[in-house]
C-alpha cells in the first residue's frame, strides 16, 4: 500500500482564518471588557468593538460556503460538531452583550442590570472561545490541526488578543493602567508555554516536512515578536507607570499581530494533510502462480 504525497488543504483558506481570528479576539475582547469595567472603563465601546469582530468572523464563514443558505445547516449538527456550538452560543452571547452595550451607552438601567448581562456575555464569550479552539481538531486528516495541543494555543491567543485590544483602548483612558499590562504580560507567557508545547509535539509527531517548516517560520517570529518583543514592552509598561498606556498599547498591537499571523498560519500555510493512501497497482505479467504449480487450465504440473 503505498500513500501520496501531502499536500495543502483547500477547505480552509483566509475566510476560514478571518473566523478564528475574529472570534478569537472578540470573544477575549468581551472577557477584558468585564474585568475593566469593574475598574470603571466603559463598557459599550469595547462590547461594540468585540461584537463587531465576532461578527466578521462568522460573515468569514458564512462566505466560505459555497452556497450560504447551507449554513441554516450548521444548527442541527450538535452532536458532532463544535462549529454548530460554535453558532448556537453565539445566539445569547450576540443577545446578553447587545443589551449590554446599549443599556450602558443609555445610562438607563437600574443597578443590576448591566452587570448581569455583562458576566452572562463573558461566560458565553468563554465557551465561545473554547468551541472555537475545538473546531480544528475535527480535521483528523490534518496534522497540524488535530493535535490536542492546540486548544491551549488557541484559548491563550484568543485571551492575549483581547486583552491587547483592551491595552490600545487604554491609550485615551486617563491615568495609569498596570493591571492591563499585567494580565497581558501572564497570558503572554501562557501562550508561549503553550506554543512552546505545541511546537514541540509537532516536530516529534511526524507531520509533513512543508507543515514544519512552516511552524519552524512561525516559531522565529514567535521567539522576536510574539514573545520576546510583546512581553519585553508589556513589563516595562507593569513598572513604569509614566508610559504605562503607551508601552501597553504598543505590547498590545504587537501581540494583537503576531496572534493573528499565528493563526493565519496554521490554518491556511500549515495545514497539509497526511498523504492518501493509494492501492498498489498490479506488475504487468504477473500472476498467482508460483513455481511449482500446475499450469494454467490444466491439472498436470
Amino acid at each position: 500500500m503505498s500513500q501520496s504525497a501531502p499536500s495543502l488543504q483547500a477547505n480552509w483558506d483566509w475566510r476560514a482564518a478571518g473566523n478564528s481570528i475574529g472570534g478569537g479576539t472578540g470573544a477575549g475582547l468581551l472577557l477584558a471588557a468585564a474585568i475593566a469595567w469593574l475598574d470603571g472603563f466603559p463598557y459599550w465601546p469595547l462590547g461594540l468593538i468585540a461584537l463587531t469582530c465576532i461578527g466578521l468572523g462568522l460573515v468569514c464563514v458564512w462566505a466560505k460556503i459555497g452556497r450560504p443558505w447551507r449554513a441554516l445547516y450548521k444548527f442541527f449538527h450538535r452532536r458532532t460538531s463544535w462549529m454548530t456550538w460554535e453558532v448556537l452560543i453565539s445566539l445569547p452571547l450576540f443577545g446578553t452583550a447587545i443589551s449590554a452595550v446599549a443599556l450602558d451607552f443609555l445610562s438607563s438601567s437600574t443597578d443590576y442590570e448591566v452587570p448581569v448581562l455583562i458576566w452572562i456575555s463573558a461566560l458565553s464569550a468563554a465557551a465561545y472561545l473554547s468551541c472555537q479552539a475545538r473546531i480544528l481538531r475535527q480535521s483528523k486528516d490534518i496534522p497540524v490541526c488535530r493535535h490536542p495541543s492546540l486548544i491551549p494555543v488557541m484559548v491563550m491567543t484568543g485571551l492575549c488578543e483581547g486583552f491587547a485590544v483592551l491595552a490600545i483602548f487604554a491609550l485615551f483612558i486617563e491615568g495609569p493602567n498596570p493591571w492591563i499590562s499585567t494580565l497581558l504580560s501572564l497570558f503572554l507567557i501562557f501562550r508561549a508555554i503553550a506554543w512552546f508545547n505545541y511546537y514541540y509535539e509537532m516536530r516529534k509527531s511526524g507531520a509533513p516536512e512543508k507543515a514544519i517548516a512552516v511552524l519552524k517560520e512561525l516559531n522565529l517570529i514567535m521567539l522576536s515578536a510574539g514573545i520576546g518583543l510583546a512581553l519585553f514592552l508589556a513589563l516595562i509598561g507593569v513598572f513604569i507607570n509614566e508610559f504605562n498606556n503607551e508601552f501597553g498599547a504598543a505590547a498590545g498591537l504587537v501581540s494583537l499581530l503576531s496572534g493573528w499571523y499565528l493563526k493565519f498560519s496554521i490554518i491556511a500555510r500549515a495545514s497539509y494533510n497526511q498523504g492518501v493512501p493509494l492501492a498498489d497497482p498490479p506488475l504487468r505479467g504477473a500472476t498467482d502462480i508460483e513455481p511449482g504449480s500446475t499450469k494454467p487450465g490444466s491439472d498436470e504440473p
